[in-house]
């Protein structure tokens, strides 16, 4: 009996940002996984660039009635990518970012998610970090690469 939905979910955020992303943004990689366990010295990772990558925490909230759990999924797209400093940068980075999030708005209604003994109360953008704490990291190693983060909670229903 299926109670965690962790790869269904992880797997359908990804093909939405693949169907919708990939050309747009001109994403090299899109996979799931913490940023941190992919980063290695010894990759040229602007041949890479740019690309999403989306980790996963669950919070289970409640339980409803003992037989019934409320979850919150809690994935974080990071997004990644190399930039010129003679450019504008930063306008870009914040333009890029800004897809990643209208595409979450718009697209992102989950309807074409079913999920065996479960089901989708809701889902919501919680946040968008243009700073976040993985670009510092990046930047100590690679020097010319910036990153935002976007925070996004899917909460699911699930059967005990």
């Amino acid at each position: 009996m299926a109670r965690f939905f962790s790869n269904e979910i992880s797997d359908f955020l990804l093909s939405e940002i693949n169907t919708n992303l990939k050309i747009a943004l001109g994403l090299k990689i899109i996979q799931k996984g913490r940023l941190d366990l992919v980063i290695d010295d010894n990759t040229l990772i602007k041949n890479y660039l740019p690309a999403i990558y989306l980790d996963l925490g669950i919070t289970i909230d409640e339980v409803l009635i003992l037989e019934s759990y409320e979850m919150s999924y809690n994935f974080r797209i990071i997004y990644v990518n190399g930039f010129d400093p003679s450019t504008e940068f930063i306008k870009n980075k914040y333009t890029e970012t800004e897809k990643i999030a209208e595409m979450l708005i718009d697209r992102i209604q989950l309807s074409g998610l079913t999920l065996i003994n479960g089901g989708i109360i809701s889902n919501i953008m919680s946040s968008i970090n243009y700073t976040p704490s993985e670009e510092k990291e990046l930047q100590s190693i690679y020097g010319d690469i910036y990153a935002s983060a976007i925070d996004f909670v899917v909460k699911v229903q699930t059967q005990k």
